[in-house]
Order: structure tokens, then C-alpha cells, then sequence
């Protein structure tokens, strides 16, 4: 696993930092207009993204380096395509 070193776990703390300063956005958005990212994605998808970001507030001692990995892998590209929809929909 890549986090298993000690530049890793460097990597891993800097990465669950980020993931959580999104998490806080979009919860913060959510509390603000409840209808504003459901343009994009539903509810499940938003909420998911937000429990992740009061684990690694709250718990971030229990973190499982292979999901961060995962989401890292599998789940980025999506967010991110996500994020800049609704950017658009700003302006």
C-alpha cells in the first residue's frame, strides 16, 4: 500500500485534509440551499461525501488508508466533474 511509509502517511494526512476541506464546502453549501447541489447528483451522492469528510474529522484515527486510496482512484474524476457543473450554474 503507498501509505504504508513514512512519505506516505505524509501523502495520506495531506490527502484526507483536502478531502475533508471539500467535504466542509459542500456541507457548508447544503446548509445554505438545500436544492443548489441536488442539480447535479442526488442527495446520496452529497451525503456520502460528507460523512466521509465527519470521519475524517471526528474519527480520522480509525481512517482506512485503502479507502482514501479508492476514492483517490475511483471517485476524483466524478467529483470533480460534478463540482464544475455546478460552477456553471453560478454564473
Amino acid at each position: 500500500m503507498i501509505f504504508l511509509t513514512e512519505d506516505g502517511l505524509l501523502i495520506l494526512d495531506a490527502i484526507s485534509m483536502r478531502l475533508q476541506a471539500v467535504g466542509e464546502a459542500l456541507k457548508n453549501i447544503d446548509k445554505k440551499d438545500k436544492e443548489f447541489l441536488l442539480q447535479v447528483a442526488d442527495k446520496e451522492y452529497w451525503s456520502k461525501i460528507i460523512k466521509t469528510r465527519e470521519i475524517i474529522s471526528h474519527h480520522y484515527i480509525n481512517l482506512d488508508a485503502e479507502i482514501v486510496y479508492m476514492i483517490c482512484d475511483e471517485k476524483l474524476e466524478e467529483l470533480k466533474d460534478k463540482i464544475i457543473r455546478l460552477i456553471s450554474l453560478e454564473k
